[in-house]
């Protein structure tokens, strides 16, 4: 055993350790669920999800404030799938690779409790399915402001926060994703 092993951990990252610990029993969920449906994908997202957390923990490490934990952790996941998009853009433009193509068996959806009325389940697959047909049809900038609000529970006020974006914009841009949802949803059915 090398020397050093068996050395106490410092009291100030140990209280850092638990600290961290705690945050992330707190917010593991929420952020898995916002980043699969931002993703789309099961890997894609478990990929998403693993470098949010290894970011937060570098920065965790260097003491810095953090006022809401909540909403910067999310804004941490949308700039890193932000980050991983651009870099298969550059992938598919430079080498020719095709997109990834989307994962059949994710049922992502089933994750979420949406306010599907109570009918038999042929009807509810059908509707869940045309949610998931009509998600894919928003821009990113959509998806996750409407993933911000509705699936992760963000207020307005926090969501201008993340995305960096006023109000009024973030407003707007939610309004015209649920009309274009009913569309698309209204299309399908």
């Amino acid at each position: 055993m090398p020397q050093g092993d068996n050395q106490a951990v410092p009291s100030h990252c140990a209280q850092e350790l638990e600290d961290f610990e705690q945050l992330f029993g707190e917010y593991e969920n929420s952020l898995y669920h916002f980043v699969c449906y931002l993703c789309g994908e099961k890997d894609f997202a478990d990929e998403i999800y693993q470098e949010t957390w290894l970011r937060a923990a570098r920065f965790f490490s260097k003491k810095k404030a953090v006022r809401n934990f909540k909403s910067w952790i999310n804004t941490i996941a949308k700039n890193v799938y932000r980050d991983e998009l651009r870099k298969r853009k550059v992938r598919r433009l430079v080498l020719g690779d095709s997109a990834l193509p989307p994962d059949p068996d994710n049922d992502s959806l089933v994750q979420f409790e949406y306010s599907i009325p109570q009918t038999d389940e042929a009807r509810q697959y059908e509707i869940r399915e045309s949610i998931e047909k009509a998600i894919t049809t928003l821009s990113a900038r959509q998806k996750t402001i409407f993933m911000l609000f509705y699936v992760s529970g963000f207020r307005i006020t926090e969501i201008c926060e993340i995305m960096g974006a006023a109000e009024g914009t973030i407003k707007s841009t939610l309004h015209k994703t649920v009309l274009k949802l009913r569309k698309e949803i209204g299309e399908m059915t």
